[in-house]
């Protein structure tokens, strides 16, 4: 191992593997439907074909899949600078709806 950051050297450790889909929506966060969902609009990688046939066997690029979060925290990271309704750092976000009520004092 040469330089670089521990994190870097383990998340390199595993690219080049191919994950099928239970591991590559583990690896998302997502559901497996939602992986066919963000799929069918072109929202998520392309998976590729690892056997012929007419049910064929299909998995995700690690580095792909990597790249794709990557690309995710990219872009929640900019809209955060642009919006300043986002809560700082640390501050649980509040969700659109009724105003909190007023604990009764004691």
């Amino acid at each position: 191992m040469t330089g670089g950051s521990p994190a870097t050297a383990s998340r390199s450790a595993g690219l080049g593997r191919v994950l099928r889909l239970p591991e590559a929506a583990a690896f998302t966060g997502l559901s497996r439907a939602t992986v066919w969902r963000l799929l069918a609009v072109g929202k998520f990688p392309k998976p590729i074909t690892l056997t012929d046939g007419r049910r064929a066997t299909i998995g995700w690029c690690l580095e792909e899949l990597d790249a794709w979060v990557d690309q995710r925290k990219a872009a929640r990271d900019l809209a955060s600078q642009d919006d300043p309704d986002t809560p700082a750092s640390g501050e649980a976000p509040r969700r659109p709806g009724r105003p909190r009520k007023a604990k009764a004092a004691l």
